[in-house]
């Protein structure tokens, strides 16, 4: 009873309080001499154990990988992405759609469960690899204005569109026996 009645006291100053649910992004457009090493996506209910949406696309040399969530699966997955200009597309939709303006964190403190999201982009200076930039923003029940994440979505889903499957994997990436599922011990 006591916890119950110390998050209703939160989620009450968040309410009357909104600048302390998010710590506002006024701009962190990425610098010309940055190049996009990464990006990820993921939407899923606060309800749900497993997320419905979770892709990752990131460099690894040469290469372009994915690294998708598949729910029937109850894993996640790598692909070889066979789609070159990738990082030129959604570099491009990140300035128009002005994504990198997107605040840090939205929250509808009315709601006390529905939807999450979460989008981040990485950056890296090609001379000095310990250089990065992040952009990143998340919600709950809440998020911007426009199809800034309605496009970044759709652009990540096609990349897997004639993306060649390689094989199970865990959130980050790392090959897994592709009959575990990452869940099993949490059961």
């Amino acid at each position: 009873m006591k916890f119950k009645r110390s998050i209703s006291i939160i989620l009450s100053l968040l309410a009357i309080f909104p600048s302390c649910a998010g710590k506002k992004n006024n701009n962190r457009k990425p610098a010309d001499n940055m190049q996009m090493v990464s990006v990820s996506y993921g939407y899923g209910s606060q309800m749900e154990r497993f997320p419905s949406y979770d892709i990752t696309v990131k460099r690894d040399g040469d290469r372009t990988l994915a690294i998708s969530f598949d729910i029937s699966r109850v894993t996640y997955c790598c692909y070889l992405v066979n789609m070159p200009d990738f990082f030129d597309q959604m570099q491009d939709l990140i300035l128009q759609d002005k994504v990198y303006k997107y605040d840090n964190h939205y929250y509808d403190p009315h709601v006390l469960d529905g939807d999450w999201w979460s989008f981040s982009s990485k950056y890296q200076d090609p001379a000095d690899p310990e250089k990065y930039q992040m952009i990143d923003s998340s919600g709950s029940n809440a998020g911007p204005r426009g199809e800034g994440l309605k496009h970044v979505r759709q652009l990540l889903s096609s990349a897997l569109d004639n993306a060649e499957y390689l094989y199970a994997c865990d959130k980050e990436g790392n090959q897994i026996d592709e009959n575990s599922h990452l869940y099993d011990e949490e059961e």
